[in-house]
């Protein structure tokens, strides 16, 4: 279920997202090739990227493009912390493309877990940034699934 953040979990996200917004492509692109790296089968998922050597595409224009496009979806996502609707609209609007897709729930929950191990929070400011992120995988597993028009 969506559970809404306190006012002082929101401020906590967005003080746990602020490093990354001051450098959101540089972060996207370091982030997402950890997540290849960590996670090589996944690069298969991504047909402008599958069958190339992981070192040879990360600093590709398309690379950067499918990193930015996964990081400025998070970072509309933080914009909206505290605006419910607005937040689950950012995800709703994303997650329709994504319905076709050979991805696994598995799939996404590893990047989760990637940004999550890049953002080195300390144990308050993880609860926060998870909260929030089990509401974002709600909504989208929820949309995924085809229940998506309950978010808009």
């Amino acid at each position: 279920a969506f559970v809404g953040l306190s006012d002082s979990e929101e401020k906590l996200v967005r003080d746990a997202w602020a490093p990354i917004h001051g450098d959101l492509q540089g972060t996207a692109n370091t982030v997402f090739y950890n997540y290849l790296k960590k996670y090589p089968s996944n690069q298969d998922k991504f047909e402008t990227l599958k069958g190339h050597p992981l070192d040879e595409v990360k600093d590709t224009a398309n690379f950067k493009l499918i990193a930015g496009r996964i990081f400025t979806i998070f970072d509309n996502c933080v914009k909206n912390v505290g605006n419910d609707k607005g937040f689950q609209k950012v995800i709703a609007d994303m997650s329709g493309p994504h319905v076709a897709r050979p991805i696994t729930h598995g799939s996404y929950n590893d990047l989760r877990g990637v940004i999550y191990d890049s953002m080195h929070l300390d144990s308050t400011h993880g609860a926060a940034w998870n909260k929030m992120m089990d509401n974002f995988f709600y909504v989208f597993y929820e949309c995924l699934d085809g229940r998506c028009s309950q978010f808009s």
